[in-house]
């Protein structure tokens, strides 16, 4: 006879360990249209194909046994063969955009499960530092997409905050003026925000800082339209992923100030307050990861910037990072600063795979390293 007593206790586990997908700013706004979709504001004309890459990559572990932690679901220091087979790479980005099958080295079958997924979301209002609607020169004309405004243009009066901006109630530390210290105050006595000295200053530390100059970008990923949504290619897939293994896919929204940038999921190019600052819990939550694969758009901005802002901050851990190098591009014009970035990457002991196919493999052969490395005779 059948047992029916209702379960006393159903207990849920948190995911320690295991590999990692981080999927950054994988949206709408930054595809090419498709299905009858328009373009996204500031689509990258290869992210469709990383988009489908990505979809297959997560969908290509599903075949795994459900849920839970077994001793198979990840990397494993102790077990493994003596040699690794070698991985037959691929340069070219768009030769095959289905997986490949069971990722197999020197005849062990590697599991193919993803144990936690992060996906960062750039999340922008309108009105934003970096959006042409902030600004207007003596005409009133706003500056086109791609312009450069310097912190001597604004000093000048070529190009000047907007004068009816307004910021929310309870917002007078908008700009905390512990964190961003400046010489003469910021706020008057009846808590009005002087912005355009805030702007002089700000440009002026963000050129200061050597990585940019304030760019004008087309408006994107604005909070509450379909251009913020995940590209629903990959949605999909994080969803029969997230069912499959009854696990939660954490979204990092990021980008939210309207006076500074965020490329880096991490932090802000220049800090203003406790949400600008240095993202420590989600680092120290991501280190918790035996390895972390990284991919999204734009492998010249928010990638390489949140993956460079990781490593550093990781120091004996550098060899957990595995760029997925045909699963992110950069935005056109970019392209140099998306090589530099993947050579940075390596120099730091990451791993940079052309393959998405290969990915599990490149896995593999890091376990097998270092167990030969922890096998090694200590030398004399």
């Amino acid at each position: 006879m059948t047992n029916t007593a209702p379960a006393t206790s159903i207990k849920a586990n948190q995911t320690h360990g295991g590999i990692t997908l981080l999927i950054v700013d994988g949206q709408i706004d930054f595809h090419p249209g498709r299905g009858g979709r328009p373009d996204g504001s500031l689509a990258i004309p290869d992210a469709d194909k990383d988009a489908t890459r990505i979809a297959n990559l997560i969908k290509s572990t599903l075949s795994n046994s459900k849920g839970g932690d077994d001793d198979d679901d990840g990397p494993d220091d102790d077990d493994g063969p003596d040699d690794a087979t070698k991985s037959e790479n691929t340069s070219a980005k768009d030769k095959n955009l289905n997986p490949g099958g069971s990722s197999k080295s020197a005849g062990r079958q590697i599991s193919r499960r993803i144990n936690r997924i992060v996906a960062t979301m750039d999340s922008h209002h309108k009105l934003d530092i970096a959006h042409g609607s902030f600004w207007v020169d003596k005409d009133d004309n706003h500056p086109a997409p791609f312009t450069i405004i310097e912190s001597k243009e604004i000093q000048d009066g070529k190009w000047m905050p907007r004068g009816d901006l307004k910021l929310p109630p309870g917002d007078e530390n908008f700009v905390d003026p512990k964190i961003f210290i400046t010489d003469e105050p910021l706020y008057d006595e009846d808590g009005t925000f002087n912005l355009l000295q805030y702007a002089i200053e700000y440009t002026k530390r963000l050129e200061e800082g050597g990585k940019f100059k304030l760019c004008i970008w087309p408006e994107h990923c604005l909070m509450g339209t379909i251009g913020h949504c995940i590209e629903p290619e990959i949605q999909e897939a994080l969803n029969q992923w997230s069912d499959h293994n009854g696990s939660l896919v954490e979204y990092v929204l990021k980008g939210q100030s309207i006076l500074t940038e965020m490329y880096s999921a991490l932090k802000a190019e220049v800090e203003l307050s406790e949400s600008t600052k240095f993202n420590t819990n989600l680092l120290q939550s991501l280190r918790q990861s035996d390895y972390i694969l990284i991919c999204g758009e734009a492998l010249s901005h928010c990638v390489n910037h949140t993956a460079r802002d990781m490593i550093d901050n990781m120091k004996g851990e550098e060899h957990k990072f595995i760029v997925l190098q045909d699963c992110a591009s950069s935005v056109p014009g970019f392209d140099a600063a998306g090589q530099e970035f993947l050579t940075y990457m390596e120099e730091k002991g990451a791993t940079i795979c052309p393959d998405f196919n290969t990915a599990f493999d490149e896995i593999d052969k890091i376990d097998v390293s270092k167990k030969r490395r922890k096998l090694s005779p200590c030398c004399t």
